[in-house]
């Protein structure tokens, strides 16, 4: 069971948000309405995984992610596209290593395909 009050920062839709009102390029607006969706999923499955190990998720992202999602909404043009590829590198990474390695487990083919899609959208 996991530390009871611990609290953890979730993946929110706001950067799917962000692709699909800025990408530039229509795949990758494409993709941003794709990740709201899937994303709606995983918040889903992590409130009850969170419920059974005893772990409180935060109710708003934290000031470090509020800062990188305001940064990607400033960004324009390519550089707004080429951003996703950073994120779900990162993501992708986060979840290889993650403690709650089932649920990681589970999910980690469906964010790896969202890194391929983005990957594919910038060549």
């Amino acid at each position: 069971m996991g530390e009871p009050g611990k609290i953890v920062c979730v993946m929110v839709a706001d950067y799917g948000r962000v692709a699909a009102a800025r990408g530039v390029r229509q795949e990758v607006r494409a993709h941003g309405a794709k990740m709201v969706a899937e994303q709606a999923l995983l918040l889903q499955e992590l409130r009850a995984l969170a419920i059974a190990e005893g772990v409180m998720l935060a109710d708003r992202i934290s000031i470090a992610k509020a800062y990188g999602l305001c940064s990607l909404e400033q960004q324009t043009g390519d550089d707004t596209d080429s951003m996703f590829t950073i994120d779900h590198e990162r993501w992708v990474k986060e979840f290889k290593k993650a403690q709650v390695r089932a649920y990681a487990q589970r999910r980690l083919p469906m964010i790896e395909s969202h890194l391929a899609e983005i990957r594919a959208i910038d060549e």
